[in-house]
């Protein structure tokens, strides 16, 4: 049973080219795409290669960016809600110069201000304001609110307080869809404002007003008690209220107070008598003063010669250490006997000094057991005079209060007395003030106004909606687009002739023009029709033929393999045309339709479907029976012939040499086309028979990596490549003057037969 189903493959129906008049067309391949040149090889993001991914997709990118910027912007239009501003104005005045009063020294400064302004704005926003707001029925009711899971939290946050232009206004405002719900809610919060805030200040003051009124009024009635006992207490010691009394009286309690003060010194003065000769005894019993060893390498080191002998000690010392971390054994030994002597004159010259040493430390601390005695005598007798003149100063002060006790006209209680009218009278005079100035405060304008309620502008912030749809909008298309861009960049598909050197181990031996017409409406430019593209095609093709002609030299090519990494590259319709072009160079020339799993030539040739190539691999036909003869001269033709496993296993045997010897005797230039090597080892099996192989590539369809992965295949099993062959290149074609005329003269001519 045949593996393959010629007749159910699709049909490519390439155009077989006819010989024509070469002289009637002079056609030269030209650049047909502002971006078609050869690319420099650089790093990074090839712009070239990423335009001609636009190029490739422009259209399934637009319309999918469209589509999916327009389902991205439907889906904002619902979301995104069209909202309104509820506003309010408060005034916040900076000072009242109506009436004087303390707040204009409180807030006069710019700073407090501000702070003021601040602090107004944190308390309309506060939660216990919000509270308030809310617990209204008919706002807690609101769809807006109840949709909320914490409604005073949101609308805290929600809720904005500026100060527009740093004036005197602070602005409450709420954005949402509904105007009534959020008109409502705003008054709600500044009618809360003024409730708990401003009412609340003002009702503080007016409470503390009235407190201020009943303490003034006890305090005037104490006052005058406090006048009519005073004036008792002056009848009953006597004329106190004259001048001269009072100022002996005033003389000796001046007095009494310098014999206290002096009195009181010398009694400290005394007491830290007492305790130095008490410190001075306990270090006395405790033994004669030891400096400590710090305090006497200090004083050792005052002298030169110790202070010479140890530092030479330490240079001794360092150069020793120094030596040891290089490890110079020889050196280290020759210091040792240095280092000795010299830690002996220290210690000599230290126990020579020791004594004198310590001595010196004791007199310069005033330790020495002599001083500290000739001390405590000093001590002890200040002490005795500063207790004598301590006793002295004591029975003067005694003296001093019992006269002025027995003076004539003085009473305590009196004193005390005037001095309790004195401090309540003061008093009253400051509650006076406040309870003044905290009645012009209330009475002034207030300082804190709703001038306006909440309002609801016509206008919406549908600019700022539609805008942020527009930016989306253009992101995303813009995203689409240059995303497929980018994908179809990391596939590395071939563009033009250059790209294949710059990424492959292949060079470019020829290209053929793009014989598809489907799509070339998008893009008009670049594009052939009628005998231009013929003319193209017809030089492009004899160029591949040229140089396998002459490509080897001394040693002519006889079969020629066309193949391609995978389907869908051209390589039928560069074999069929190869296989034309030898043929009109007057060479016997047979194709070989090789593909034996998806034969195509038979369509592109219009030849009946038969015994072919399978047929003479497993014996079943002769060479007269499978070759076919087409409408071109000189060119012969073997279609695949149905397929089986023997087929296949025939490939790894000697009838294929067999075959291809057969081949070679009848005809000049045989050309086999092959499958795609990535697809099966059929064209590398058939590889090792041909003298060279083309690999067909297909612009904007080949991909560099599957380029790579067939050569490095072919290569491994000793395939001969001569290059490749660009297929879909797009190109112009110019002709002269006088070949223009000739074309009108051929046409006239042709016409009037």
């Amino acid at each position: 049973m045949s593996i393959n189903d010629p007749n159910s493959g699709s049909h490519a129906n390439l155009p077989a080219v006819t010989e024509t008049s070469r002289g009637s067309l002079a056609a030269l391949p030209a650049v047909g795409m502002p971006w078609s040149e050869t690319p420099a090889s650089e790093e990074g993001l090839n712009l070239g290669r990423f335009f001609h991914s636009l190029r490739r997709h422009w259209l399934l990118s637009l319309i999918t960016g469209f589509v999916a910027a327009a389902s991205l912007s439907g889906v904002l239009h619902l979301v995104i809600p069209l909202n309104y501003d509820a506003q309010a104005l408060i005034r916040v005045r900076r000072e009242n110069k109506d009436i004087f009063s303390r707040s204009q020294v409180r807030y006069d400064d710019l700073r407090d201000y501000e702070t003021f302004k601040k602090t107004q704005a944190a308390l309309i926003k506060s939660t216990f304001v919000v509270q308030s707001a809310l617990r209204k029925e008919e706002i807690a009711q609101l769809p807006m609110l109840q949709a909320e899971d914490d409604p005073v939290s949101w609308l805290a946050d929600e809720l904005r307080v500026s100060n527009p232009e740093d004036s005197e206004i602070l602005s409450v405002s709420l954005r949402g869809e509904n105007t009534k719900d959020i008109k409502k809610i705003v008054d709600a919060v500044i009618d809360s404002y003024e409730t708990e805030v401003v009412q609340a200040e003002r009702d503080n003051d007016l409470e503390r007003l009235r407190i201020l009124k009943n303490s003034y009024r006890e305090n005037v009635s104490d006052v005058k008690e406090l006048q009519d006992t005073i004036a008792t207490l002056s009848k009953e010691v006597g004329s106190l209220s004259s001048e001269s009394v009072e100022v002996v009286h005033q003389i000796q309690m001046d007095q009494l107070m310098r014999t206290k003060s002096r009195r009181d010194k010398v009694l400290i003065e005394l007491q830290d008598v007492r305790t130095n000769l008490v410190v001075l005894q306990q270090r006395r019993e405790r033994g004669s003063y030891a400096p400590s060893e710090h305090e006497i390498e200090d004083a050792l080191e005052m002298d030169p010669f110790y202070a010479e002998a140890k530092s030479r000690l330490l240079s001794l010392k360092n150069e020793h250490r120094a030596q040891n971390a290089r490890g110079n054994v020889a050196a280290i030994r020759q210091l040792q006997p240095a280092m000795q002597q010299a830690y002996s004159e220290v210690e000599q010259l230290k126990s020579e000094l020791y004594e004198r040493v310590v001595d010196r430390i004791r007199r310069m601390s005033s330790r020495d057991p002599a001083t500290e005695k000739d001390l405590v005598d000093m001590l002890e007798t200040e002490r005795i005079l500063l207790s004598q003149q301590f006793q002295s100063l004591a029975d003067q002060h005694q003296r001093q209060e019992k006269e002025i006790g027995e003076s004539i006209g003085f009473s305590a209680d009196l004193e005390i007395r005037k001095a309790e009218l004195e401090t309540l009278t003061h008093m009253m005079e400051i509650t006076r003030t406040e309870m003044d100035s905290l009645d012009l405060e209330l009475k002034k304008r207030p300082r804190i106004q709703v001038i306006q309620r909440a309002v609801v502008p016509e206008v919406s912030d549908w600019v700022f909606k539609y805008g942020i749809i527009f930016v989306l909008f253009t992101t995303a298309l813009g995203s689409t687009v240059f995303g497929i861009a980018y994908w179809d960049y990391q596939l590395m598909k071939v563009n033009v002739s250059g790209d294949v050197p710059g990424g492959t181990n292949v060079r470019v031996v020829g290209s053929l023009p793009a014989l598809d017409r489907r799509g070339r409406w998008l893009l008009p430019w670049g594009g052939l029709s009628g005998s231009s593209l013929e003319a193209v095609l017809i030089e492009s093709i004899d160029s591949v033929r040229t140089a396998i002609l002459c490509g080897n030299g001394d040693h002519p090519l006889h079969v020629v393999m066309v193949t391609s990494a995978i389907a869908q590259e051209g390589k039928t319709t560069l074999a069929g045309q190869l296989a034309i072009s030898l043929a009109r160079s007057g060479r016997r020339t047979l194709l070989v339709d090789a593909d034996v799993h998806n034969p195509q030539q038979h369509h592109v040739f219009s030849v009946p479907f038969g015994r072919g190539f399978c047929e003479l691999l497993r014996g079943e036909a002769t060479l007269d029976q499978v070759v076919q003869h087409v409408s071109v001269e000189g060119l012969s033709m073997i279609t695949a012939g149905y397929c089986n496993q023997a087929s296949l296993r025939a490939l790894t045997t000697e009838s294929v040499q067999n075959v291809f010897s057969q081949l070679r005797s009848e005809f000049d230039f045989i050309v086999v086309d092959s499958g795609p090597v990535l697809v099966g080892a059929d064209p590398l099996l058939l590889g090792q028979h041909a003298d060279t192989t083309l690999l067909s590539l297909c612009r904007d369809i080949s991909r560099i990596p599957k380029i790579n992965e067939a050569h490095d295949r072919l290569q491994a099993v000793g395939v001969n490549i001569m290059g490749a062959v660009l297929n879909g290149v797009a190109v112009e074609v110019r002709r002269s003057k006088m070949e223009l005329v000739y074309d009108e003269d051929a046409n006239s001519e042709s016409g009037t037969v």
